[in-house]
């Protein structure tokens, strides 16, 4: 692997109430100034959150309305910003990093309020077609500048991953298992090969943390949970758990207070579950933000909640570009890289990352060329000799469950002889296999489940993510598709209703038509057609009686009377109190006796 080395671009924005300044303090390009309004208005930017930064399952393709609205604010973004100068010293900056076979790293500083929870990772250069945050060659870090130094401390592998999954009893519940599973398995190559181990915190309370930390040693803080915004202290929270399983709040002050003393502790990661964006306002990003502030070198956030495969992805890319001896930065573009590769068009770039190094590198690695790396601080092995014929017993037992697809029976003797050998032939790689395998047969269950309530919306969900993992499971397909029909038809009928409450009948009659097409089975209940028919019928009499009645109105004028008279007789046979028609037609006869007695009498 050649060596990642970059130069700094460090760009630093400044003011408040819709006037700006974009200040380049270091560049290879020289420096550089510039202001610029508000990019954008704050609906445009509420809806650009709305579309990326709401539970998503699955996957999206290329070029979806995703992919384009992060274009366009990305591209709002670049070049309120890079005008003139500032883009001037960016190209050259970029020209001169190539010339010296560099990347070109963005170090943004961005000390105007308003601007600072702005999606900048989706900052899109038009003229070239590119994020910049989805190359290697520019990678964005979100710089924290303290006036304390920061060298890269010396450690062997593997990463110690210290995991953490709060899910308190009076907050939405998370998916432990299946969050922890996802993590083992995303990490099971690396785990297997003694390149990253992980460790799991039981109990998810602030002290328990502080517990754990004291004896041991850990390189990473992972930690998946739930984030909030605090608008009496205008900062971001995590929610952790207390002695009775229930949320305490805690600012990324609390949480730095704890960890700022664990000098090999370099990187945290903060995963949102359950939506840490409701606003505008990223919660993550302040978190962050102050845990830099009280001594961790590097934060990597979640302003988006983000789906299992892109957080399996996510996890498995980042923790081996590390473990490789990547920047952190650089190992965050080859994660988001591997997001996209997927097929993935915006999740790529939900993922922040926070630091105040200079050079992205928090670890040198004590890595030995064409050797493997030894695992350190495995669990104590329990095996002696005359325990190995056990062991291998409850692996084959594990082994023979695995090939007759008895996944739960293959999981406990897994499991067991995990706990007592983590590096026991092919056990941890397999259990993450069937961790997997368990948690598609658990979506489809859940599928099924919300199926018999009628809660469609809830199976959409778990089968899109089911087939996201499993695009082969045909049930599945078949079923979503089913599911996608029932909701396409109930939407079409609750706009049926709407119509017809509003009278539109020819438009009920085409909504239901169209129902109809998809669900040839359909059954209108609420009769919706019939009566929408009947309108339509009605409406149509009503145009020909009318027509009639305006022939007769022109019969009159002509004192065409015999004309007049049959045609307005037309008109009471349908409607006999229609507008004038009788009083019309008693004077119609009356001109037509009198004409007769004119003609008697001039006889």
């Amino acid at each position: 692997m050649a060596e990642l080395t970059y130069l700094d671009f460090d760009l630093h924005i400044e003011g408040t109430g819709g006037k700006y300044r974009a200040r380049v303090q270091n560049s290879p390009g020289g420096e550089a100034l510039s202001e610029f309004s508000t990019p954008f208005e704050s609906l445009e930017l509420e809806n650009f959150l709305l579309r990326v930064g709401r539970p998503r399952s699955g996957v999206r393709r290329l070029n979806s309305p995703e992919m384009e609205a992060a274009k366009k604010v990305g591209a709002q973004l670049f070049e309120a910003v890079f005008q003139d100068e500032v883009f001037g010293a960016f190209r050259a900056s970029v020209q001169q990093a190539g010339n010296e076979g560099k990347g070109l790293r963005v170090r943004l500083r961005v000390d105007a309020p308003e601007l600072g929870d702005l999606p900048w990772e989706y900052l899109y250069n038009p003229r070239q077609d590119e994020f910049l945050s989805l190359s290697v060659e520019t990678p964005i870090v979100r710089y924290v500048e303290i006036p304390r130094r920061f060298a890269s401390m010396k450690v062997k592998l593997p990463l110690m991953v210290l995991v953490m999954i709060s899910s308190p009893s009076d907050y939405p519940p998370l998916e432990v298992e299946r969050e922890w599973q996802n993590l083992k398995t995303a990490l099971a190559d690396l785990e297997a090969s003694g390149l990253v181990q992980l460790e799991r915190l039981e109990i998810a309370t602030l002290g328990a943390l502080q517990q754990h930390l004291r004896p041991d040693d850990y390189h990473i803080f992972h930690f998946i949970g739930h984030g909030g915004f605090e608008e009496a202290t205008q900062d971001g929270v995590l929610l952790f758990e207390d002695e009775n399983r229930r949320g305490r709040k805690l600012s990324g002050h609390y949480l730095g207070t704890i960890l700022r003393d664990e000098r090999p502790l370099r990187l945290a990661i903060l995963n949102a579950c359950e939506g840490a964006r409701t606003s505008q306002r990223d919660p993550f990003a302040g978190v962050a933000q102050n845990l830099v502030r009280r001594g961790i070198p590097a934060v990597i956030a979640m302003q988006f909640e983000i789906t299992d495969r892109a957080a399996i992805t996510f996890s498995r890319e980042l923790y081996a570009a590390i473990a490789d001896g990547y920047p952190v930065d650089a190992a965050l573009a080859e994660a988001r890289k591997a997001i996209f590769a997927q097929g993935n068009d915006i999740e790529w770039g939900t993922p922040v990352y926070f630091t105040r190094t200079k050079d992205g590198r928090i670890f040198n690695l004590d890595i030995i060329k064409g050797r493997t790396p030894v695992v350190r601080r495995a669990r104590p092995s329990r095996v002696d000799p005359k325990q190995e014929k056990q062991l291998n017993n409850t692996y084959i037992d594990g082994l023979g469950a695995y090939y007759i697809q008895d996944w739960k029976r293959a999981r406990i003797n897994l499991q067991d002889v995990v706990a007592v050998d983590p590096n026991y032939k092919e056990a941890a790689k397999m259990l993450a296999e069937v961790e997997n395998l368990l948690n598609r047969e658990a979506l489809f269950q859940q599928a099924q489940a919300a199926l018999e309530k009628d809660d469609f919306e809830a199976a959409k969900k778990n089968l899109e993510e089911l087939i996201s993992e499993d695009p082969d499971n045909q049930e599945a397909v078949d079923q979503l598709k089913e599911v996608n029909q029932t909701l396409q038809v109930a939407r079409l009928t609750e706009e049926a209703r709407q119509l017809h409450a509003r009278g539109q009948a020819q438009a009920v009659i085409s909504v239901i038509t169209r129902i109809q097409k998809i669900d040839p089975d359909y059954v209108d209940h609420e009769g919706l057609l019939q009566t929408a028919q009947t309108i339509l019928d009605n409406q149509k009499q009503q145009a020909v009686l009318e027509k009639t009645y305006n022939q007769a109105l022109q019969a009159v004028g002509n004192k065409n009377w015999a004309a007049a008279e049959e045609l307005l007789m037309q008109v009471a046979q349908q409607e006999e109190t229609h507008r004038d028609t009788q009083p019309l037609l008693a004077r119609v006869r009356v001109e037509i006796e009198r004409e007769k007695t004119a003609e008697r009498q001039t006889q």
